[in-house]
């Protein structure tokens, strides 16, 4: 129990240890095999979550609710990214490919879409466009070192 109205989907992690529920409170809760919460509920959809699952190497959780959006989430209850839109009405189902790198969801308005890349995919493009980008070099603002940090951290500190 934690949940304050129905729950609409429920996923295993791929260990096998950890469970994903999204629910009409407009939440996503993840729970150990005992029934217990491991984290606060996620928030961040503004309807029902009517589909979670989790990536294939558990990192990552995909949502889709009746506010006709999909979201990444990490372990946390972080989001990931701005949500994906693009349907015309609720998402009823998400999946993540073997590979991890493709998101299809399904809606009410009779679609299928395929988000190819996700998040992390998109990061690595940009970013290794502009690692040689004198921007880079001297960021004149802010914004362009922030920029500068997520690359370092999140790209180029992962390949080596």
């Amino acid at each position: 129990q934690g949940h304050s109205d129905s729950v609409r989907s429920v996923a295993f992690s791929p260990d096998g240890k950890t469970l994903v529920s999204g629910s009409d409170d407009n939440t996503i809760r993840l729970w150990d095999l005992n029934g217990t919460a491991i984290s606060e509920p996620f928030q961040g959809h503004s309807a029902q979550v009517l589909s979670v699952a989790f990536s294939p190497d558990g990192k990552t959780i995909v949502s889709g609710s009746s506010d006709n959006t999909i979201r990444l989430w990490d372990l946390n209850g972080t989001a990931i990214s701005e949500p994906f839109q693009g349907h015309s009405a609720q998402v009823l189902s998400v999946a993540f490919s073997p590979d991890g790198k493709t998101l299809v969801s399904g809606s009410y308005d009779q679609t299928i879409r395929l988000w190819r890349g996700g998040w992390r995919g998109w990061l690595v493009l940009c970013c290794n466009r502009l690692r040689y980008h004198s921007i880079f070099k001297e960021p004149p603002d802010n914004v362009a070192r922030e920029a500068c940090e997520v690359c370092q951290h999140l790209v180029w500190d992962q390949e080596n």
